[in-house]
């Protein structure tokens, strides 16, 4: 049975999901605005972040990367060091997460440059792609039911990318 968490330490079964008491009704309430704050807030964070890449024309792409991460890892840490986390995460998923770090590094550098390089908007545009990515790779890897809106999602998916972005090679 699938489990979703309401609170750090309650579990209850998707089952149960309908029959909530008010408290945990009212955590689960309190979770989901948060989420929606923090899904908006990273959204203008990011906008702005990729705005002002485009106006710093006088400093280096390293340079930028180079601040934007280190202010990053500055960040984390105070929240690692606040909640006592080990900064390497648990012994048994450090191998997963060092895979996923890199990968993770890989990608931001690379959302960097093509914002220097092309218009945010294209680039923006072009890197909601990861979606169809993520989704095909879940149900290679993960075996992830994949149903006829999903199929038809990630077509418009694509088609809208090639709209907005409109390639030369087929424009």
């Amino acid at each position: 049975m699938t489990n979703i968490p309401i609170d750090d330490e309650v579990d209850i079964p998707l089952k149960q999901l309908t029959n909530l008491s008010p408290q945990n009704a009212k955590k689960e309430d309190s979770r989901a605005y948060r989420g929606l704050f923090y899904a908006l807030f990273s959204a203008l964070c990011l906008g702005l972040s990729n705005t002002l890449i485009k106006k710093a024309y006088i400093v280096t792409g390293n340079e930028q990367v180079f601040v934007r991460y280190t202010v990053q890892a500055i960040m984390m840490s105070a929240i690692i060091l606040v909640e006592r986390i080990n900064f390497l995460g648990p012994v048994q998923s450090r191998k997963l997460l060092m895979i996923r770090g890199s990968f993770g590094a890989i990608g931001l550098l690379c959302m960097h440059f093509s914002v220097k390089m092309i218009n945010p908007s294209d680039a923006t545009a072009l890197l909601q792609i990861n979606a169809v990515i993520v989704n095909v790779l879940g149900r290679i890897f993960l075996k992830e039911k994949m149903s006829f809106t999903h199929l038809l999602s990630l077509i418009m998916s694509v088609l809208g990318v090639l709209f907005i972005s409109q390639p030369t090679f087929l424009f």
